[in-house]
C-alpha cells in the first residue's frame, strides 16, 4: 500500500484505527453534536430583522417589478454602505439595546 501526502502522525493514526476496527471509514469525534461557534435561530433573526429595517429606511428599491419565486422586490444601498459600516452600526444597536452581538 502507497501513500502520499500525509504525515507520520497520520500514518500511525490510521494504523491503529485499521488494527483497532478493521477497514471501516474514521468517524469524526464531533459526528452528531452542535458546533460551539453555531448561532442560535433567535440571534440569526435579530441580524436578519436589523437588515431589513435598515434597508427599508435607507435602501433604494429596483425600479422593475421583482422576479423569482419570492416576489420580494430588490433593495440597493447607496455606494457609501459598506459591509464594515452596516457591522458597526449593528455593533452599536446591539450595545444599546443590551442584546448579543455576533
Amino acid at each position: 500500500m502507497l501513500f502520499f501526502g500525509i504525515g507520520k502522525h497520520q500514518l500511525l493514526a490510521l494504523q491503529q484505527h485499521v488494527r483497532e476496527h478493521g477497514f471501516t471509514p474514521r468517524i469524526h469525534g464531533n459526528r452528531g453534536r452542535k458546533p460551539k461557534h453555531a448561532n442560535c435561530y433567535d440571534d440569526v433573526m435579530h441580524v436578519v430583522h436589523f437588515i431589513r429595517n435598515y434597508a427599508d429606511e435607507r435602501g433604494l428599491p429596483q425600479p422593475a417589478d421583482p422576479r423569482g419565486v419570492d416576489n420580494v422586490p430588490t433593495v440597493y444601498l447607496t455606494s457609501d454602505t459598506t459591509k464594515t459600516n452596516l457591522r458597526q452600526k449593528y455593533q452599536t444597536s446591539c450595545t444599546e439595546a443590551g442584546s448579543r452581538v455576533i
